[in-house]
């Protein structure tokens, strides 16, 4: 793990102690409107360390899940335990085992190939080689938001807001993050639509931090995995 990372992880796990001690001060005073408000703002850091524990080792999220089901069985599980939970027993060793081994496994880092994908094309449509595109974040939910190029702005949408909210894919607390990214609504709040001055190249790279926003603040970028794609037309060239 490198320092940067160990100082972010230190700094929100600092700031997550602290929000915990509010909450609970605020129950004991009766405060539970402010309790609340807190909350809220605790289950977005959880989300931060969550994705930056993941960034340091990809099998977190893995080890996490066993070391829960262990603390569950013991938890159940009598001092001395007698034939009856001899299923209890071997299970817990199964899950005590699969952890071993995890801990055991290396934390990989996923390759770096230079140049993404999203960058190539981000780059396509500043030159004017394609007119938009589509970046599919969840294949299966159909959560996407497209990119087009208006004179000198970008229109970063993403529709189907109603459809996203009435299936319980989007929650209103995301809804809000991403009014606080520069979104706004459109089309009877069937849309939400960001606005980014593009002149230069460089640019892009206000695009590109937008998207790693939408992906690490305000979805879990574990949702996504293995299902975001980009489409785009490219036309013919001319004969």
């Amino acid at each position: 793990m490198n320092n940067k990372l160990r100082k972010l992880l230190t700094h929100y796990q600092q700031e997550r102690d602290k929000l915990q001690l509010l909450i609970d001060s605020c129950v004991e005073e009766g405060e539970y409107k402010l309790a609340q408000r807190y909350s809220k703002g605790l289950v977005q850091l959880n989300q931060k360390l969550q994705t930056l524990h993941n960034l340091a080792d990809p099998l977190h999220d893995e080890k996490q899940r066993h070391t829960a089901v262990i603390a569950r069985i013991k938890a159940i599980l009598p001092a001395e335990a007698g034939a009856e939970h001899a299923f209890d027993k071997a299970f817990l060793q199964e899950q005590e085992g699969k952890l071993a081994q995890l801990q055991e496994m290396p934390a990989s880092r996923m390759p770096h190939s230079g140049q993404s994908h999203v960058q190539e094309t981000l780059n396509k449509l500043f030159e004017k080689r394609i007119e938009s595109f589509t970046l599919l974040f969840g294949a299966a939910a159909g959560f996407s938001c497209s990119m087009k190029m208006v004179r000198k702005t970008v229109l970063v949408t993403i529709p189907d807001m109603r459809r996203l909210r009435n299936d319980y894919l989007v929650e209103k607390s995301q809804v809000r993050q991403l009014l606080g990214l520069g979104f706004r609504f459109f089309d009877s709040r069937d849309k939400l639509v960001a606005f980014l001055p593009c002149f230069t190249s460089e640019d892009t790279a206000a695009i590109k931090l937008l998207l790693v926003k939408i992906c690490f603040d305000v979805f879990y970028f574990r949702q996504f995995e293995g299902q975001a794609q980009i489409k785009y037309v490219e036309p013919r060239p001319e004969a």
